[in-house]
């Protein structure tokens, strides 16, 4: 069945099957690209809801899911919340925004979702506390920060959530010691082990408009990687030298890590 009228692509992605039901993204000339749900049972293939209204999309890059009992779990934008957390029950009527965590137009966008004892863990980010560790139950009353594991609006980077157990697992960064491994239970939050060994630096001028200079004792066989708040990827490239152009950055607060021989350290800078 062709989702779009005249023919045209639908770029069907983002599959997952449940409850004898395949959720999966498309484009379609009424909706834009949005959720739809194919019924195995039946061969009917149905908008699940439209929630950016009309021709615009609600999608706007790969999706991640997470399943309990009764609901998926999905990232999407309405244009009015921007990218965040949303659930259904596979009907219209029972497609919900779980939480605006970013209150406005931008929205906190929502990764590396984990489910677990019909709750959600996610990275999330919020002005107050950038990308941070967070757990819902579905309901707004019940979506909450988890930890702040850099204190203030730096933000840790969580990701590679998992469960042994009911025991919590992640890796996320600290600007004194780089990425680490953390354990959480509600009684306290103990990093586990220093995956990446801090190597030291200066950064200087902070903030810059142009050129960062890097000092440190040794140069070779370096990468950097330079992050928004929200854990967006923005650079990568080897450091052939002190000198590092952010230029074509936009005016805003970034991290940047230096990584070489597993080692690794963190900090915070400005682009004027």
């Amino acid at each position: 069945m062709d989702l779009s009228a005249g023919g045209n692509p639908t770029d069907i992605d983002n599959l997952i099957a449940w409850n004898d039901k395949l959720i999966f993204t498309a484009n379609s000339e009424e909706s834009g690209k949005e959720f739809f749900i194919y019924d195995v049972l039946t061969g009917s293939i149905e908008l699940l809801a439209d929630i950016h209204a009309n021709t615009a999309s609600a999608v706007e890059s790969d999706i991640e899911y997470a399943l309990t009992d009764e609901y998926l779990y999905f990232t999407a934008n309405d244009g009015t919340h921007g990218t965040e957390l949303w659930r259904t029950d596979g009907t219209t009527a029972g497609t919900e925004l779980v939480s605006d965590i970013n209150q406005g137009s931008l929205g906190s966008f929502p990764k590396h979702l984990k489910s677990h004892n019909d709750k959600i863990y996610f990275s999330a980010f919020s002005p107050q506390y950038g990308q941070e560790l967070w757990v819902t139950e579905g309901t707004e009353s019940s979506t909450k920060l988890l930890v702040d594991i850099a204190e203030g609006s730096t933000g840790s980077l969580p990701k590679n959530i998992m469960f042994n157990g009911d025991k919590l697992f992640f890796t996320a960064v600290s600007t004194q010691n780089g990425r680490q491994l953390y354990r959480y239970d509600p009684a306290s939050i103990t990093s586990l082990s220093q995956v990446y060994n801090p190597t030291e630096f200066n950064l200087y001028p902070n903030p810059a408009s142009d050129y960062l200079t890097l000092e440190q004792e040794a140069l070779l066989n370096q990468h950097i990687y330079i992050h928004d708040l929200y854990g967006h990827s923005i650079k990568a490239r080897p450091l052939d030298s002190g000198k590092i152009y952010i230029g074509d950055l936009a005016p805003g607060v970034y991290i940047i890590e230096i990584i070489s021989n597993r080692r690794k350290k963190v900090k915070k800078f400005i682009k004027e």
